[in-house]
């Protein structure tokens, strides 16, 4: 019920407190960007401090400018296809889980404890307030952007799953259905604004319990192309 506060404020604030933006026409945008994902908190990230998995994936989107003011400051809508490419085995490896006589759930033991690796899709769609305006734009056209949506999984995923909680019988707090964050900075060269290089924070999480009363999530870190249209 909260998230949906959220997006009713949000659009409150652009429908009537910023009445001067003005619609952008046949301004669209196809990115494309592979990430890596990270055991670290959103906070770790933001001082690039990582510890990085060997677990990725793949993702193109597709958005549009929904809103702009005088070419500082737009809003886009966008929609994603994340595809999870397995290669790390996630599992708990405390030493509960790693001992072959501690405390293990029924019908578990050290040889069936519970593990997964990472192969499903993911849907996601978001709002974006971005920034376009940096002194030396005239070098290298720089943009800073946040973004908040839903994000669907096909499947729970692995990196968000409690496995020291299945393996023991306690209660693991997942879901399919989350809020969706993503930071992005994109740099252009002046001579070909519409090719970008983007650098992406990719975030699922449930809001400390507001989605399905998750309280964890996933974070991963991305680098690909965006090309204006």
């Amino acid at each position: 019920m909260k998230h949906k506060i959220y997006y009713i404020l949000f659009l409150f604030f652009v429908c009537f407190i910023e009445p001067n933006l003005s619609w952008a026409e046949n301004d669209r945008y196809f990115s494309f960007y592979g990430a890596q994902v990270s055991y670290n908190d959103l906070k770790d990230l933001a001082i690039f401090k990582t510890d990085l998995k060997s677990s990725y994936f793949i993702a193109c989107a597709i958005g549009k400018e929904l809103w702009k003011k005088n070419n500082l400051f737009s809003i886009e809508g966008e929609v994603q296809f994340v595809k999870h490419i397995g290669g790390y085995r996630f599992e708990c490896d405390c030493g509960a889980c790693s001992n072959t006589g501690w405390d293990w759930g029924e019908g578990r033991n050290y040889e069936n404890r519970a593990f997964a690796k990472q192969t499903h899709e993911e849907f996601n769609a978001a709002l974006i307030i971005r920034w376009s305006y940096f002194p030396w734009d005239y070098l290298i056209d720089t943009s800073i952007a946040a973004g908040e949506g839903l994000s669907y999984a096909t499947e729970n995923p692995p990196a968000e799953t409690d496995y020291h909680a299945i393996n023991h019988d306690d209660e693991d707090e997942v879901s399919k259905i989350l809020n969706y964050l993503m930071f992005e900075w994109t740099f252009a060269l002046p001579r070909y604004p519409k090719q970008r290089l983007i650098f992406r924070i990719h975030h699922r999480s449930g809001i400390f319990g507001v989605f399905n009363n998750v309280k964890g999530g996933s974070n991963a870190i991305g680098i690909g192309l965006r090309y204006d249209f």
